[in-house]
């Protein structure tokens, strides 16, 4: 179900749960997109033994936090290699009997893209095109606007006009696990001092219970990926 929040244009989606981060910010961005799945389509077994009614609180999600932070070889600080974000989600949900993708974009830059990077005007319409879909997607972030990619959020609502930020996308920082806190920032490609600046887009393709993403978002961008680290924050 689609809800209308920021303006006429907007697109949220409902039902993606919001998850602190006890094993880093890649294993709860993840699960949040796997619970708004298991949600959606009402107990598929994405998250085993855990009812939908329960997947909202990070303390009843516990194993599938640390099974998928062991798919992504994520450390005991809670680090995960940007490499193995995608080929994280991918084995935990192929544990659990579902064949699901990801595909990481090349590094978003304000304009005139070279090679593998894209422009953030075609980044955000990738971001626009999956939610438009249905689908939740990965950003990983800038989160202290250092200019260093370190964060990774779920984001699942984008507006072309959202108040006088401009073209904005909607997401959970991981710091609070209450759906009222939804956080909306202005789509920035990365840079010194613009916080929660884009670097890379990760599309997830789920499954055939889910309805086919349309052919915009099936042809991606892929880049080399750096092994940048994701913290986790405080």
């Amino acid at each position: 179900m689609l809800i209308s929040l920021a303006s006429a244009a907007s697109v949220v989606l409902s039902g993606v749960p919001a998850y602190l981060e006890p094993k880093g910010c890649a294993s709860s961005a993840i699960l949040s997109i796997l619970g708004y799945y298991d949600f959606r389509y009402g107990a598929t077994g994405l998250l085993p033994g855990i009812a939908v009614a329960d997947i909202y609180l990070t303390s009843n999600v516990t194993v599938p936090l640390q099974n998928i932070a062991l798919a992504c070889n994520t450390d005991v600080s809670g680090n995960t290699d940007t490499g193995n974000i995608g080929p994280g989600l991918v084995n935990y949900a192929a544990t659990v009997g579902y064949n699901f993708q990801v595909s990481m974009s090349g590094n978003v830059v304000p304009s005139n893209p070279h090679g593998s990077q894209i422009s953030v005007t075609t980044a955000y319409d990738m971001v626009a095109t999956a939610i438009t879909n249905n689908q939740p997607v990965l950003l990983r972030v800038d989160s202290n606007a250092d200019g260093v990619a370190d964060h990774l959020v779920p984001v699942f609502g984008y507006d072309p006009n959202y108040q006088e930020l401009g073209k904005s996308f909607a997401f959970y920082t991981g710091n609070n696990e209450s759906e009222t806190v939804i956080s909306w920032l202005p789509f920035q490609a990365i840079s010194v001092g613009v916080s929660y600046g884009v670097s890379n887009v990760a599309i997830v393709i789920p499954p055939t219970f889910v309805p086919e993403p349309s052919s915009a978002i099936i042809v991606l961008f892929l880049g080399t990926l750096m092994a940048f680290r994701h913290k986790r924050t405080a």
